[in-house]
């Protein structure tokens, strides 16, 4: 056609193979690291307690242990031994209102939590285990370098540094009598875990259900430890040990 300059054949072929090589320049990265971990996910205010995990790529990593930190959704108010914010050195018998709201799971150490203070040190973020928190404050301060009964804070460690998070509809603020001294506790939420030879042997899994105990400390608990309370269900917990035994073996459908 008049007045239309033809594009001569090398310089399609030079523009073509300029485009082919920016296609694929990206296909020479590496591959991103898979998702590793077995999280469900809830749906904020769908009734359940939702859990929300960081990705492996986002987590610190070592020797192949994963450590994971999470939020679940219902939040709630309680406090934080002031000694456990000045590494044991002072602050016993003084509590600080603070805002409970994420977990850091570690196999083989006890739950951690993570709080936002709310009066003294107001909007400052702290990360201390599990007994150093209550619900409410304990009518009897705990004295310096007193020992811990851990029966009644997590008598076991995490078995795993890969977990869920999940408040059971049916439990939800249900009361619960923990064994073996029978202690009046309020269930809270459970965690659930895998990915470990422990976590994942039949006899030897185990939830921690975590509660709110009567004399205002916060303890995790799994199953054998804990006896329900539901007067509209059943008339009374048991008074005498039942005769079971762990369920060993594995389950598949082929």
């Amino acid at each position: 056609m008049a007045g239309i300059k033809p594009i001569a054949a090398p310089e399609i072929r030079q523009r073509t193979t300029v485009r082919i090589q920016a296609q694929a320049k990206p296909l020479t990265t590496k591959p991103a690291k898979p998702f590793r971990h077995s999280v469900k996910r809830g749906n904020r205010g769908a009734g359940n307690n939702g859990f929300t995990a960081v990705p492996p790529s986002l987590s610190n990593q070592r020797g192949g242990v994963l450590y994971i930190i999470g939020s679940f959704d219902r939040f709630f108010s309680g406090y934080i031994r002031k000694e456990y914010t000045r590494d044991l050195e002072d602050g016993h018998g003084q509590y600080l209102p603070c805002i409970i709201h994420g977990l850091r799971v570690v196999q083989g150490k006890c739950l951690e939590f993570q709080c936002v203070l709310t009066e003294y040190g107001a909007g400052a973020g702290f990360l201390a285990p599990i007994e150093a928190f209550c619900w409410k404050i304990p009518d009897k301060p705990r004295a310096p370098n007193a020992q811990i009964d851990y029966t009644y804070v997590q008598p076991w460690d995490c078995f795993s540094s890969e977990f869920g998070v999940h408040a059971f509809e049916f439990h939800r603020r249900m009361k619960a009598q923990i064994l073996p001294d029978r202690r009046v506790a309020r269930y809270r939420f459970s965690i659930d875990f895998t990915g470990s030879s422990l976590a994942d042997m039949s006899e030897q899994h185990k939830h921690l259900h975590v509660m709110e105990m009567e004399d205002g400390t916060i303890g995790a608990f799994p199953n054998n430890r804990v006896l329900w309370v539901e007067p509209a269900m059943w008339r009374e917990p048991f008074t005498e040990r039942p005769d079971f035994k762990a369920l060993s073996g594995e389950w598949m459908a082929e």
